[in-house]
């Protein structure tokens, strides 16, 4: 989707408080934009996808789950590419840091005990 690249921090804040099922289909739209060759120095539109992740696992993990098996390879690979993106660290933050955090409220989502609120 080559609005994704083209308005990277546009559609991250409409996605944003989106609900879950259009966030669940709309973010790999960021997915493929992030992963493709020419995302290359591309470092607002990683940052923005990463962000939006991180967002929207630590304010709702259980509207993320369905589709986190899937996000997560993308999250990873994009986290692992920040110099690829040009995504200065001191501008950006840490892409790991960023990941690490996902992982860590999704784990807690589906940490053993823990209510699901999620419906199908």
């Amino acid at each position: 989707m080559p609005e994704f690249e083209r308005l990277p921090i546009e559609l991250a804040s409409e996605l944003r408080f989106a609900p879950a099922a259009v966030f669940n289909y709309y973010v790999f739209g960021f997915v493929e934009a992030a992963l493709a060759a020419t995302a290359k120095g591309q470092s607002d539109l990683a940052s923005c996808f990463l962000q939006l992740v991180r967002d929207r696992a630590t304010r709702d993990a259980a509207g993320l789950a369905p589709v986190w098996p899937r996000l997560r390879k993308g999250v990873g690979k994009a986290a692992g590419r920040q110099t690829f993106y040009r995504a200065s660290p001191e501008i950006y933050g840490s892409f790991a840091a960023i990941r690490k955090k996902i992982e860590a409220a999704m784990r807690q989502h589906n940490a053993p005990g823990r209510p699901r609120l999620h419906s199908r």
